[in-house]
């Protein structure tokens, strides 16, 4: 049970077996990006297309492509798809999604601002929502809609440093990568709704993702876990089957539909 390799089990996951998605869990300083690393550098070398969402020039090691902003947007997505997508209206407050007649079909970035602008009908904070999203887009996508290749890319996005910005752009992009064959890396990923959404989309799209963060994703279920431990014991960490004490056990495990392995040698 104990004694399967890290690259068996990458193995069977490539082939469809298992969870569909691969989360690498662990504390800061644990290990996640140098293993994240390394799988990535696997999936390579079996002819997997992969595309990584990095923040922090981690990946520039890697032989992947680096993509630089402004980032392109495949003529098939709309804005207002775009925009669906990123909504996240506070609970009780106004959502964005009443503007989107606003966009006609149309991908004219300076043409909706200035619909949005001028329509006196929206709520001061409605407006604001929305144009904040728009600048952000205009700042980090171009508006050449030509449709980019993304094959074993990395997209560098250490120039990134506001935070609000970073999520928008992560929601931003993944959300375009679904529409591109091959395995998405998003690295300290954002858990919640919208990574609900992000899976709903790769199950339609037939999508794989490695979220590697510092928290369990909500939907556990879907994903293969690498965990590093010891980890935060908290109540979610009862939910996972492994035979000793998480918060005081050292080590590298595999937990999922593939079983419990306790990685001794990670490569």
């Amino acid at each position: 049970m104990f004694g399967k390799g890290l690259k068996g089990l990458l193995e069977q996951w490539i082939q469809g077996r298992g969870c569909p998605h691969l989360a690498v869990i662990g504390r800061t300083g644990a290990g996640k990006t140098t293993l994240a690393k390394k799988v990535t550098l696997f999936l390579i070398s079996k002819g997997v297309p992969v595309q990584v969402l990095d923040f922090d020039d981690e990946y520039s090691d890697l032989p992947l492509e680096p993509i630089m902003p402004p980032f392109k947007i495949p003529s098939e997505i709309k804005l207002s798809w775009l925009l669906s997508q990123i909504q996240r209206p506070e609970l009780g407050g106004y959502g964005i999604s009443g503007v989107f007649y606003l966009f006609e079909e149309d991908n004219n970035l300076d043409n909706i601002i200035m619909r949005v602008k001028h329509d006196l009908s929206l709520p001061q904070n409605v407006k604001f929502a929305v144009l904040w999203r728009l600048q952000v887009i205009r700042k980090y996508f171009s508006s050449d809609i030509s449709d980019p290749e993304y094959t074993n890319v990395r997209f560098d996005l250490s120039s990134v440093l506001d935070l609000r910005e970073r999520q928008l752009i992560q929601q931003i992009l993944a959300s375009i990568l679904m529409f591109r064959p091959g395995y998405l890396i998003l690295e300290e990923g954002l858990i919640g709704n919208w990574l609900d959404d992000i899976l709903a989309l790769a199950r339609r799209r037939r999508r794989r993702l490695i979220f590697v963060g510092q928290r369990l994703p909500e939907q556990i279920q879907n994903f293969e876990l690498l965990l590093f431990t010891p980890y935060v014991f908290n109540s979610r960490m009862v939910q996972l089957p492994l035979p000793v004490n998480p918060a005081l056990d050292k080590g590298l495990w595999w937990v999922g539909s593939l079983g419990i392995h306790r990685i001794k040698h990670v490569w």
